[in-house]
């Protein structure tokens, strides 16, 4: 069974809310930690929370059933809140982020290069046919190799 996990920053004032898809495979006898893969990206600009919501319903949903939606939680609380309401505790995580050497921010990214260490790999944005997703993937390599 596929299970597609969401993380998600909502925009704070001019910001872009960012949706980012994975699909992580059914553990197997031969691969007992499935490495998850992108299926999507979006970065979504000037749009209000309840046409955040609706596309996430009548666009994101019916395509990739969300297991579990991961929000940054630490200025924008509205929103995750509202999701937390309509989908359940159990599929909405909400984490609140902090600097310096033992905060999330260093988890999230001990997490992240622990994830590349085991194999994942960012599609070529050569390869991805929307414009703007190709450039979303590009900068995400590109920020990542900065840091």
């Amino acid at each position: 069974m596929k299970r597609y996990i969401y993380g998600e920053d909502p925009a704070s004032q001019n910001d872009f809310f960012g949706i980012v898809i994975h699909e992580l495979p059914s553990p197997t006898k031969e691969i007992p930690k499935p490495v998850p893969f992108l299926r999507d990206v979006y970065a979504l600009n000037h749009t209000s929370f309840d046409k955040i919501i609706e596309f996430h319903t009548r666009v994101l949903f019916p395509k990739f059933p969300p297991s579990l939606m991961v929000f940054n939680h630490t200025n924008e609380r509205t929103f995750t809140d509202l999701m937390e309401k309509r989908f359940g505790k159990s599929r909405v995580a909400k984490i609140n982020f902090s600097a310096g050497t033992s905060g999330t921010k260093k988890m999230l990214k001990d997490d992240g290069l622990s994830i590349l260490k085991h194999g994942y790999q960012f599609p070529n944005p050569a390869n991805i046919l929307d414009p703007v997703k190709s450039e979303l993937v590009r900068e995400l390599i590109e920020q990542l190799q900065q840091s």
